[in-house]
């Protein structure tokens, strides 16, 4: 009786265990990742997996290929908290804008491919992967000119290690820059004077003093 009891029971289970798990599907597309549209249906997600992952498209191009039909948020990643540490996005003119957050998910860089981008989240090295400054170049600093030619800076092989200080304000014509050793410049107005004195002509002219010339009879 018991072992009648024992095989009824786990027939019942099984008929409810099929029961409950028997999945349906409307049919798929080769290489579709699929998903539930029910509780127990199956169709295509919009995922499509050939050796790369494509979202949105049936064509990827790298190994993850994002498509969008419509404008806006194209990926996000973000962390447990649901903050946000790298967007991208595009709008209807066709430019593309990537937002990157620090762990507080505060906005710090922006890159806009038409407009106006910034770096706000640190130094930013080139060249090097030790900047110590808000720019830090290692090499020469090329200013291209507007249409052709370029100006280029370049500090000794062996730079030490010197930090120039502008003046607030541009000098006055003439004016030149000095320092005062210390890295400190300021602008000079050069000191100018007048040169007297006399000679014959086609001696040769020495100083007779501090501002003065004269000549001798000997030196031709």
């Amino acid at each position: 009786m018991k072992k009648i009891l024992f095989i009824s029971s786990l027939f019942c289970v099984t008929c409810i265990l099929q029961a409950q798990t028997t999945v349906t599907t409307t049919g798929g597309t080769a290489n579709y990742i699929t998903k539930f549209s029910g509780t127990y249906t199956v169709v295509n997600s919009s995922i499509y997996d050939n050796g790369s992952i494509g979202i949105g498209t049936t064509n990827p191009l790298s190994k993850l290929h994002i498509n969008a039909t419509t404008r806006g948020s194209q990926f996000i990643v973000s962390d447990n908290s649901n903050n946000r540490h790298l967007m991208y996005t595009s709008v209807a003119d066709g430019r593309a804008m990537y937002y990157m957050y620090n762990s507080a998910g505060t906005l710090t860089n922006y890159f806009d491919t038409y407009g106006s981008s910034y770096i706000n989240g640190g130094n930013v090295g080139i060249g090097t992967t030790s900047p110590g400054s808000s720019l830090d170049v290692k090499g020469t600093i090329r200013l291209s000119g507007a249409t052709s030619g370029y100006v280029g800076f370049a500090p000794a092989a062996a730079a030490g290690s010197t930090t120039y200080t502008l003046p607030s304000a541009d000098g006055s014509s003439g004016q030149v820059l000095q320092t005062n050793g210390s890295g400190t410049l300021s602008w000079l107005t050069p000191s100018s004077g007048s040169v007297t004195g006399s000679g014959t002509s086609t001696r040769i002219a020495f100083w007779d003093g501090t501002s003065s010339l004269s000549s001798n009879s000997n030196l031709y």
